[in-house]
């Protein structure tokens, strides 16, 4: 496993104790740093969702509840060391949607539904490192990245993923395997080697 090496326990810019090991948590836990990441990653044109977020504390603290009473698997929190430096939203597949990405219907699949990992460590393999200590937990994954998100696409392929088709998104997150509208946005999508 890879991990970076290169800080020695040291402080970031901002003198937080930080160490080198990145890991993975899966938890419920919304904290002042998680409202911090995510209204950072608000702000990223590929990230926004469908609805508009008018207060991002209180939007994680509905999701909190949704994933303390089980629907959904809690959030992916990246940390390095004991700094946390991204958060991600996942979620198992429903038996419609393995249908619809004509994934093999015999096998669980998990969904990452997006990453983001903090602007100031951005392009220092994080987002990689932590898609595959996911993949390494869920096994068969399923991720999407929009045409243009370059960064997603070398994220997923880098992590062990393989492109897989493409499916069209409309103005209400309705998927579809074609174009529908002139407005549909078309995403790659990427998934693991089936694994038992």
């Amino acid at each position: 496993m890879m991990f970076a090496q290169y800080i020695l326990y040291g402080v970031d810019l901002c003198s937080r104790p930080i160490g080198t090991e990145l890991r993975l948590v899966v938890d419920t836990i919304v904290d002042d740093r998680m409202i911090e990441l995510y209204t950072k990653a608000l702000k990223n044109p590929f990230l926004v969702p469908a609805s508009p977020v008018d207060d991002p504390r209180r939007h994680l603290m509905e999701m909190k509840k949704q994933r303390d009473s089980g629907e959904g698997i809690p959030f992916s929190k990246i940390y390095l060391g004991n700094y946390l430096i991204g958060i991600g939203f996942s979620r198992k597949l429903s038996d419609k949607a393995v249908k619809l990405y004509r994934l093999n219907d015999r096998l669980d699949w998990y969904r990452i539904g997006w990453w983001y990992i903090d602007e100031e460590l951005q392009g220092k393999g994080y987002g990689v490192q932590a898609m595959k200590l996911f993949i390494e937990k869920y096994k068969n994954v399923f991720y999407m990245a929009e045409v243009g998100n370059i960064g997603s696409q070398k994220v997923a392929m880098k992590a062990g993923m393989r492109h897989y088709g493409s499916v069209w998104v409309d103005e209400q997150s309705d998927i579809y395997r074609e174009q529908q509208n002139f407005d549909d946005r078309e995403f790659y999508i990427y998934k693991t080697e089936e694994s038992k």
